[in-house]
């Protein structure tokens, strides 16, 4: 449930409202900025305020060059006071003594809570004006701190955030806190009968009337029934459609705000395990959306639309090369930077030009097809390669497969480039590497017939 362009002053107002969010808890920051002596300005490479339940961390400032990496504890109150500031004067103080300036407007997002023992939060990302950049040059050795091989590495391993797509993440220049919520949430969910369930309320008041809506409803289409129970107690007691095998649950106060929220359907399930529909822990092998969710890795790329005339099909090129040099993997095109299935309806439809469009099932097709002719007019040395539509919780996902090469290297020929994967990340190889390459390519009888 995500909200974007919301105004400062509005936001601040939200989180300001009585009972929603726990303001007295602590916040342990992690930091990553250029600080600029020409101009004399503070460049955000990323911010991250995570809730803690521990103990506040140990203040702790590193400073590689002009990079700082910082850590320290704040209130979840002080960082309220923050955004009532930044919606005057546009300047937000990320640490003691390191403001930046801010766009005036925010996204925030409201989270599930995963299990019986967290509570629901809002995810808030804030831009910053000028956001620094990963490309310094390395190595980073400091006496009495840890050392790094690039800017990219220090921050990878600074700000607990997985997946990080480095150079190319769209988070980069961004402030994003995590605020958790004291308002009512979903507690455990019991079978009374086939036909019947009990919903425990935590956290419910007298002073803000609440209530459970719903909506039911089968993978076929034949079913959708829709209900609202008012929470007067600590529990409630809601029918079980006997043909549903999807559930969508909203827990809402009477001032419509949503507090927390519960999805379970065969493709997701907003808590850890499933509660309600045991029979869909059991999805196929090669199910995209297991493989999305397991986020990024050594065969796996996760990446948003990208319009086929931007400079963005390079990274493209660049993972299916560095796929068929290493062990092969799936590049889906449609998740955002949170791991998020966006699919690529909308963006597809306008990136299409008018006298084009005919329907959507026919731009996917044709977007599938300029991507395989972009690979196989780049790619040296091609491998297997096929690009297709998967639905992924009902949005379309463009996924492409590429096979491990059995004649290496492959590189980009437009570019010249060759490149291999190591865990997440896209690299160029070294020269042993590069010569490992080619002894594999010398290994397989005929690879220069």
């Amino acid at each position: 449930m995500r909200e974007s362009n919301v105004p400062l002053k509005t936001l601040a107002e939200r989180l300001a409202l009585p009972g929603l969010c726990d303001l007295e808890r602590t916040l342990n920051a992690r930091v990553a900025l250029s600080q600029r002596k020409a101009p004399d300005r503070n460049e955000l490479i990323i911010a991250h305020y995570g809730a803690n339940s521990g103990s506040p961390v140990v203040p702790l400032l590193q400073t590689y060059g002009e990079l700082r990496l910082a850590q320290e504890s704040i209130s979840a109150r002080n960082l309220l006071h923050q955004f009532e500031q930044a919606a005057i004067s546009t300047s937000f103080e990320v640490l003691k003594g390191f403001p930046v300036e801010v766009n005036n407007t925010a996204s925030m997002e409201l989270v599930a809570a995963e299990d019986l023992e967290s509570a629901p939060k809002y995810l808030i990302e804030l831009a910053t004006r000028h956001r620094g950049h990963l490309s310094s040059a390395g190595p980073l050795v400091v006496y009495g701190q840890p050392a790094f091989e690039t800017v990219e590495q220090a921050v990878r391993a600074w700000v607990p955030l997985r997946p990080f797509h480095g150079s190319s993440d769209g988070r980069l220049g961004s402030i994003l806190i995590e605020v958790p919520l004291a308002g009512p949430r979903l507690g455990a969910f019991n079978l009374e009968s086939e036909d019947s369930l009990r919903v425990a309320i935590k956290g419910s008041s007298d002073a803000m009337p609440i209530e459970l809506s719903e909506v039911w409803h089968s993978s076929d289409g034949n079913l959708v029934e829709t209900f609202a129970h008012p929470i007067a107690g600590d529990s409630v007691v809601v029918a079980r459609p006997p043909t549903a095998d999807q559930v969508a649950m909203w827990l809402v106060r009477r001032d419509s705000i949503v507090t927390d929220f519960f999805i379970e359907n065969p493709h997701r399930c907003t808590r850890k395990q499933r509660i309600l529909f045991p029979q869909h822990a059991k999805v196929a092998e090669g199910d995209p959306a297991i493989e999305i969710d397991a986020g990024e890795g050594e065969t796996t790329e996760l990446k948003p639309f990208i319009k086929l005339t931007s400079d963005k099909i390079d990274e493209v090129v660049r993972t299916v090369v560095a796929f068929a040099n290493t062990l092969g993997g799936t590049i889906f095109i449609g998740v955002n930077d949170y791991g998020e299935v966006d699919g690529i309806d909308k963006e597809l439809w306008d990136a299409t030009p008018k006298d084009e469009r005919k329907s959507l099932d026919e731009c996917a097709k044709n977007y599938c097809a300029e991507i395989r002719k972009t690979v196989l007019d780049r790619v040296s040395a091609m491998p297997g390669v096929r690009v297709d539509i998967v639905r992924v919780r009902d949005k379309r996902v463009v996924r492409i497969r590429v096979e491990e090469a059995k004649r290496k290297p492959c590189s980009d020929v437009i570019r010249n480039e060759f490149w291999i994967r190591k865990g997440s990340n896209t690299r160029r190889p070294d020269t042993e590497q590069l010569r490992g390459l080619m002894a594999e390519r010398n290994s397989f009888p005929g690879a220069f017939d």
